[in-house]
């Protein structure tokens, strides 16, 4: 017979085996009790604030809405890694359009003013927009020279600014403006 300590003091005989069974579904009722139990969930309030999310996120999805209509460069075989200096300036038409896209983003966004709340995670998005808009500059101007060393160099920051502008609005709670590039 062993002695068991339940709390407060009072103390209750267990005979024979442990009932793993029987604790284990007190444990699971419990863990899923405290965990909200209901299956749904609940996702923290965006950190710029729920009606400037809405607004914000309306802007984001415009510009999302513009990349699609802008549709893919026209030419598969491009690699912009190793870019063919012939195909170029064919590039830097497309790159333009782009240019013109990120540019209306940015204006469009800071016209939003600033948040209640979440000022530093604003500042982020606001900076990686302004990072993707400076790369395709970047790169345009590239394009144009000819420069197919600063174009693939300019890729490589294009990727990491995309990365930054995810990570940004993921932070924010503004996940509409992580796909705007997508």
């Amino acid at each position: 017979m062993l002695k068991r300590a339940v709390g407060l003091g009072h103390t209750v005989e267990v005979k024979g085996r442990r009932h793993l069974g029987a604790q284990m579904m007190c444990v699971i009722t419990l863990v899923v009790s405290a965990c909200g139990g209901s299956g749904r969930t609940v996702s923290a309030p965006p950190a710029v604030g729920g009606e400037f999310a809405a607004r914000a996120t309306a802007v984001c999805r415009t510009a999302h809405d513009r990349k699609q209509a802008q549709g893919s460069f026209a030419d598969p075989d491009f690699n912009p890694t190793k870019p063919d200096p012939a195909k170029l300036r064919a590039v830097a038409a497309f790159i333009d359009e782009g240019t013109a896209i990120y540019a209306a983003w940015l204006r469009d966004m800071e016209a939003l003013g600033s948040p209640p709340s979440g000022q530093d995670a604003w500042t982020d998005v606001l900076t990686a927009i302004k990072a993707q808009l400076d790369q395709h500059k970047h790169q345009h101007a590239a394009a144009l020279a000819g420069d197919t060393k600063s174009f693939a160099e300019d890729f490589q920051r294009g990727a990491q600014a995309q990365a930054a502008m995810q990570q940004a609005a993921k932070a924010a709670g503004l996940p509409a403006c992580a796909a705007v590039e997508g």
